[in-house]
């Protein structure tokens, strides 16, 4: 029969949609013996071979196309889903805040975290060590992330401190996220840190809209049981084809950057402002600085400067 590429697309493209795609393959590698110059084959047979999981074969037929005929936004998009298709993640974060005055010794925290898929839902065990004020401590936690709905999900975590001197005894947190159409989100929910000496429920959650070009302006409250306020807001410019964003951090209020060392809570106020930026290194990882500074009050009417450096690295395999 004579070869007939418009009639062989529609029949491709038709297979895509019905989610056949052993049969989108069979007729891709047919019209390839016939026209192996046309991208539109290789590039169906890729996102079909993504589907069915095969994404070793996915990949050299991505970098094939892309040494014949160069890279494109289609072909930087699916090779980007390949790369995600690592669903396990190892992620290791280290942070060091210095202080302005020259007697406060800098404060360390570093944490290791492994996220996997426990039947669809997105788990993530973490440790964490931190030296501050002379001390050192341990935690360890567990964050869980089920879907409950086609736009929503929850974030639960649970934790607790293998001593009492730096972190909370126990905390929890349950926060429901919900999205919504042309852009928007939302999502409300909480924190619990029990200390030695008291405990703290923190009431948050946040409205994010995101535009057509990618970019997303959040902004999220804390609001403490006695009453106290912090606002945090941030804009985030993302790269969706190269996993890279850019972002800005603003916050003012009570509740801290990072460390929850104390649970004795006060009306001395911080202000922040912060950027970080994520950059894929390779298929397997990704890395994001981070840098915070910080005018705090930490007694009254007195004031001092601290600077947060974090970096986080992920690898995913």
């Amino acid at each position: 029969d004579p070869f007939m590429p418009e009639a062989v697309k529609l029949l491709i493209t038709v297979h895509l949609w019905a989610r056949k795609y052993e049969k989108l393959i069979y007729y891709a590698d047919y019209a390839i013996g016939i026209q192996p110059e046309d991208p539109f084959y290789k590039t169906e047979k890729i996102k079909a071979l993504i589907e069915l999981g095969r994404t070793g074969e996915a990949k050299n037929i991505v970098e094939e196309l892309r040494r014949e005929s160069g890279s494109t936004p289609e072909l930087e998009y699916l090779r980007t889903r390949i790369f995600q298709e690592n669903k396990q993640e190892i992620l290791l974060a280290y942070t060091n805040t210095s202080f302005s005055e020259s007697t406060q010794k800098n404060w360390q925290q570093a944490s290791l975290s492994y996220k996997r898929n426990i039947q669809s839902v997105p788990v993530i065990a973490r440790f964490t060590y931190a030296f501050i004020r002379e001390q050192a401590g341990t935690q360890f936690e567990v964050d869980a992330y089920p879907r409950i709905s086609k736009s929503g999900y929850l974030y639960l975590n649970a934790g607790a401190a293998f001593d009492k001197d730096i972190f909370p005894e126990f905390r929890g947190g349950l926060e429901y996220f919900h999205g919504l159409k042309n852009g928007l989100s939302f999502s409300l929910g909480g924190k619990y840190l029990q200390f030695s000496s008291n405990e703290v429920f923190l009431y948050t959650g946040h409205i994010s809209y995101t535009t057509r070009s990618a970019v997303r302006w959040t902004y999220r409250p804390f609001l403490s049981d006695i009453g106290d306020l912090t606002h945090t807001f941030s804009v985030r410019f993302t790269n969706e084809l190269e996993e890279r964003f850019f972002q800005v951090d603003l916050q003012y209020g009570t509740v801290p950057y990072e460390y929850f060392v104390t649970g004795n809570f006060t009306d001395l106020k911080t202000a922040r402002a912060g950027l970080r930026y994520q950059f894929r290194l390779s298929e397997h990882f990704l890395m994001q600085p981070v840098f915070l500074f910080e005018y705090e009050e930490y007694q009254p009417s007195t004031y001092r400067n601290r600077y947060n450096g974090q970096l986080l690295t992920t690898f995913r395999f």
